[in-house]
């Protein structure tokens, strides 16, 4: 190559280095121009769905679909519904809305389209979703694809909404809603009574069946007329998610039985994330020495993967209930501790999130797997306090779609609330992310059982919450409290007054994690769901004051519990197992229960149900015992696996633990005389097995 041309490639090069960058930097001036275009011209009551009287041709006719059972996780190709027209039939002009995931809520005259707005994963792949749709008529339709412009409004509408004072036009609700929807458009023709429309739905690369069993609703939305007022399909198509190939068993039993009472003994073939193999078969074998369980008992495909037994027993001790099969698949059940008399202890969650707030399921789907499935004796199912969640507005007044979410609890926890069966409690999140998140719970006797939102400005303190309750019988739970999202707002978690009469039990743990004190086990952490909330440098501070062991020290009285916290998300599981509520009772009711937490005899631990007797003084947790140079204490721990640890703390000026003991097996027993109680001080107890779960009881507080 000459000199000449050399010289030539060389001046060649800068100007194709300039002429790239003058089109990256015009190529970013227009793509920032159309966004503030975009940004400036978006109206967030342009997106939402016009209101008004709907008429006969809207919300008619049912739909099927298929393949109408998945397994959980299963790498579906697509769904095929079929939707047969109401006897008035479809005008042309009219729509046909599609959402997925979602739930329709029916409750009086009234249903409404609830989108889990957690469940990114999914939103996301239904936004990217391929729809076809014919009609077996002469009526032409057309898939409406919302273009990149349609879904960047939707989106900057949000938070243009949330940029304004007063209540949001445009919420997250409204923006998981808006973005799966498709919408597909009678073009030509109408289309008769009784005609079947076919619609496709899927995607070249298959689309995922959701993580959790239960069920999922493609919902539809009818436009019959083309008048922009679309109701409800109330038998719209629903898919049922079953659990994957059992590889274990669960095994569920009663905690505590009097000699000769009936004790209820579940056996479920599960998966390796707990759910439910409806499709095992064969014969499984049983071991329950002193129990009159039946040696072996045979699964059909008609019991749909579980077995239920009522036994008795006229020996005391501490029992285990085993089961395996041929195929090398095991379980063994809780301890059963069986006395001659005494109070029962029973199991439960009183923080279980339905799609009317953080979860993807509706109430009754949720109950029945907590009763039926999970063997629980009581519940708590809760809602967010607005319909403006993951907002710090002051000033919002509940809605219409609050109000419906709130009696539809309140009547579904009364349908399912059933005396020695299953309590159940209706219970709000109060959603504050500057004063800290609260769980309230009205008595059920409780007549004046109305959701305070903390984002109206009646309510919007601690203490004008507590001002609110005066008078009322209810249950404040502190939740969340090492959550450092309420660092982000400039504040501490604000326990409140200490002396309320209200505010008695706090959740120690949860599925998102501990908060006994800074840097404990379990730190609050990123779940699958929301990662950007709970990630792991989302525990607050050591100086926070935030962490369970902060508010005891200054004096709060708070018994120890511990929640789910779930979801039963479509995607994966929380990162942490959730937790579960041990509380002490005669008699299994709601307002046994009720009392049971209301007098905090209670305690928590991470899931597994570890039986636990602790005393201090001879009175049990939630109690107060009279000074003295010396106490007894008791501990009677029988756990699902050995005692790795178990730890009697103590608070008088400073938190120390006066005793730790650890047991080979899983029965720990032992008392001793403690000497020189702290004054004005409490006790509690701190247990690890071995297979890392953990339990709290007490405090068991000192007078002075």
């Amino acid at each position: 190559m000459s000199s000449r041309s050399r010289k030539k490639k060389r001046s060649i090069i800068p100007i194709i280095l300039v002429g790239l960058l003058v089109t990256v930097v015009v190529t970013a001036l227009s793509v920032t121009a159309a966004l503030v275009t975009i940004w400036f011209t978006t109206h967030t009551e342009d997106l939402m769905p016009p209101e008004g009287v709907p008429t006969p041709l809207d919300g008619s006719g049912r739909a099927t679909v298929s393949p109408d059972v998945v397994q959980t996780g299963q790498h579906v190709k697509g769904y095929t519904v079929s939707y047969t027209t109401g006897q008035y039939g479809l005008m042309e002009g009219a729509f046909i809305h599609l959402f997925y995931p979602s739930q329709i809520i029916v409750h009086g005259d009234k249903a409404r389209v609830y989108v889990p707005y957690l469940a990114w994963k999914a939103i996301r792949e239904f936004m990217d979703i391929s729809i076809s749709a014919h009609a077996e008529g002469k009526a032409r339709l057309k898939v409406v694809r919302p273009s990149l412009t349609r879904r960047l409004r939707l989106i900057f509408g949000y938070y243009r909404s949330e940029r304004k004072h007063g209540r949001p036009a445009y919420t997250v609700r409204d923006l998981a809603r808006e973005l799966v929807r498709r919408t597909i458009k009678v073009t030509k023709g109408d289309i008769a009574p009784g005609e079947e429309i076919t619609i496709h739905i899927g995607k070249s690369k298959g689309m995922s069946a959701p993580d959790y069993a239960g069920w999922v609703n493609i919902s539809m939305k009818i436009d019959g007329d083309g008048d922009g007022i679309a109701t409800p399909v109330h038998g719209s198509p629903r898919v049922v998610v079953i659990g994957a190939k059992a590889t274990r068993f669960r095994v569920v039993a009663g905690s505590v039985a009097n000699v000769w009472e009936k004790v209820r003994i579940i056996v479920e073939p599960v998966d390796d994330d707990g759910q439910i193999d409806p499709n095992y078969t064969g014969i499984v074998y049983l071991d329950a020495p002193e129990v009159a369980l039946p040696g072996q008992t045979t699964f059909e495909l008609s019991d749909f993967g579980r077995k239920v037994f009522f036994v008795r027993t006229s020996k005391e001790g501490i029992f285990f209930v085993t089961a395996r099969d041929d195929h090398g698949r095991r379980g063994k059940s809780n301890p059963i501790i069986v006395r001659e008399s005494g109070p029962h202890l029973y199991w439960g969650d009183l923080h279980i999130h339905t799609v009317l707030g953080m979860g993807d399921n509706p109430p009754e789907s949720i109950l029945r797997v907590a009763r039926d499935e999970l063997g629980l004796d009581f519940a708590a199912v809760c809602m967010i306090d607005n319909d403006v969640p993951l907002s710090s507005h002051d000033g919002i007044e509940p809605s219409d779609e609050t109000n419906f979410g709130w009696s539809h609890l309140q009547k579904i926890a009364h349908l399912f609330d059933k005396a020695d069966k299953f309590a159940v409690f209706p219970a709000f999140d109060w959603a504050s992310n500057r004063f800290g998140h609260r769980l309230v719970i009205y008595s059920p006797g409780e007549l004046q059982t109305e959701l305070f939102n903390h984002a109206d400005t009646r309510f919007n303190t601690v203490e004008k919450l507590f001002g609110a309750l005066a008078g009322r019988k209810a249950l404040v739970m502190p939740i969340w409290s090492a959550w450092r999202g309420g660092e982000f707002m400039g504040k501490r978690y604000d326990w409140g007054p200490v002396s309320d009469r209200h505010q008695r039990l706090v959740e120690v743990y949860s599925s998102d994690g501990a908060v006994e004190f800074y840097r404990n086990p379990y730190p609050m952490h990123g779940s699958r769901e929301v990662p950007r909330l709970f990630s792991p440098s989302d525990q607050a501070s050591r100086t926070s004051g935030a962490f369970v062991r902060d508010a005891l020290a200054q004096g709060a009285r708070l018994g120890l519990i511990a929640g789910g916290s779930r979801r039963f998300s479509h995607e994966r599981a929380p990162f942490y197992s959730g937790g579960l509520t041990a509380v002490w009772g005669q008699r299994l009711t709601s307002f046994e229960i009720w009392h049971g937490l209301y007098t905090r005899r209670t305690y928590g631990t991470t899931g597994a149900r570890i039986y636990i007797e602790f005393k201090v003084g001879e009175v049990g947790p939630g109690l107060e015992i009279s000074a003295a140079r010396s106490v007894p204490i008791e501990v009677f721990i029988v756990g699902t696996a050995p005692i790795e640890n178990a730890q009697i703390v103590r608070f008088g000026s400073k938190y120390e633990v006066t005793r730790s003991l650890s047991s080979k097996t899983e029965v720990l027993r032992t008392k001793w005389m403690e000497v020189n109680p702290p004054r004005g001080g409490f006790y509690f107890l701190r247990v690890k097995q071995k297979d890392g779960h953990m339990a709290w009881a007490g405090p068991v507080w000192v007078s002075r």
